[in-house]
């Protein structure tokens, strides 16, 4: 996986691409020199540039290796150089961290989550786009949708009942907070022209405009 011949003779890799079903995994060779991991992006990127378009997701692995929080600005300054593409979260084998920061916690998906795809963070998520029927979101803490809600969505998965949902409309085929439970109804409803908000109270989840 880690090599390549040039000329007859074994080079090692520093990056690795993967495709998955939800984007882009990237693979850093944990025995490689930083710079050298940045040049072997910078080169991977270019080499690919006709490959990538609109908004691709993209996982970094470390393996073994820890990075600093400027080393992870350093890399995250080269994504930023690609249009359309950005990172979920970096990851080694001992944790995942959030990307850009420590302390960013939310997760911004700039697409709709079309049906039979699932997303899952441990922070908040915010998506730009629609979860449409079919399609499932779990988030740790709150999620925000720029758009329709009709799929499964989970909040506060880890069983916090402050999280909420929030989105332009509210329409999903189940939604959760916490272990709170609510359905679509039965009968043919639409909710109304106005953003919306589910939050639990009182044991209950209910929904409530937008303020």
């Amino acid at each position: 996986m880690w090599f390549k011949f040039i000329g007859g003779v074994k080079m090692q890799r520093s990056v690795v691409f993967k495709a998955d079903q939800e984007g882009l995994i990237i693979l850093l060779n944990e025995d490689s020199d930083f710079s050298e991991i940045k040049a072997s992006l910078d080169n991977k990127f270019e080499e690919s540039s006709n490959f990538f378009k609109g908004n691709t997701i993209a996982k970094v692995n470390l393996g073994n290796r820890c990075l600093s929080s400027q080393q992870k600005r350093e890399l995250l300054d080269i994504f930023k150089k690609q249009p359309g593409t950005f990172i979920v979260e970096f990851s080694n084998n001992f944790n995942s961290v959030s990307d850009s920061e420590p302390e960013d916690d939310t997760l911004l998906i700039k697409r709709t989550v079309r049906s039979g795809q699932s997303i899952a963070y441990k922070g908040n998520i915010v998506i730009e786009g629609d979860i449409n029927p079919g399609a499932e979101v779990t988030a740790g803490g709150d999620i925000l949708v720029m758009g329709e809600v009709r799929g499964i969505t989970h909040a506060g998965v880890n069983g916090d009942p402050n999280a909420t949902i929030s989105a332009f409309r509210l329409e999903p085929i189940q939604l959760r907070i916490a272990n709170h439970i609510s359905r679509a109804p039965d009968d043919d409803f639409h909710s109304p022209e106005a953003a919306e908000i589910a939050f639990v109270k009182e044991d209950k989840i209910v929904i409530d405009y937008l303020k």
